[in-house]
């Protein structure tokens, strides 16, 4: 084998260490047609000396594998908690529309700010009470109710400053009508 420190002239110019990666990355099946090379090939190691290319290959697929496993727990973990607030939600909506009273309202909504670990803060309205401005209330019901009797769920600021002060930019809401 000819090192490439002591090629001279035109071939030491093409011969770079771009060039030679370049034809491996071209040439994948290398190795395939130079089995006894890649068995030969130690690579110098900060922690180990000198290690194969195989023992570099591992080192990274354990890395990956790791990272990965990683990856899988935060999902599931993200999963259960998804599927805790869908349940708890759903609990909601059920009771929601089997209210027959204020009473049940306040009940299923004090239920699930309690088991979300929530601060909540309920609000009536009626003809006495609240001057509230009749056309946006009518707008704001017609994008989100869809012709139910019930909303769960978010509100951008604008729409939500109608009900209440200070309203977050993407607040939860229930609304009966």
């Amino acid at each position: 084998m000819t090192e490439l420190s002591k090629l001279e002239g035109p071939l030491a110019e093409a011969l770079t260490e771009d060039a030679v990666a370049a034809y491996l990355k071209d040439n994948p099946d290398f190795f395939i047609r130079q089995p006894s090379l890649a068995a030969q090939l130690r690579i110098p190691h900060a922690e180990r000396g000198t290690v194969s290319l195989v023992e570099i290959q591992l080192g990274r697929l354990r890395e990956r594998v790791g990272e990965l496993e990683e990856d899988i727990t935060q999902l599931m973990s993200i999963a259960a908690g998804n599927e805790n607030l869908f349940r708890a939600f759903a609990k909601a909506h059920k009771a929601l529309f089997a209210a027959e009273s204020e009473d049940d309202i306040h009940r299923a909504v004090r239920e699930l700010a309690a088991s979300l670990n929530l601060s909540v803060s309920l609000r009536l309205f009626d003809q006495g009470h609240h001057a509230l401005d009749r056309a946006s209330v009518d707008a704001v019901k017609a994008q989100h109710f869809c012709g139910q009797r019930i909303y769960l769920g978010r509100l951008r600021r604008t729409d939500g400053e109608l009900f209440v002060s200070q309203a977050p930019e993407l607040g939860s809401y229930a609304w009966c009508r």
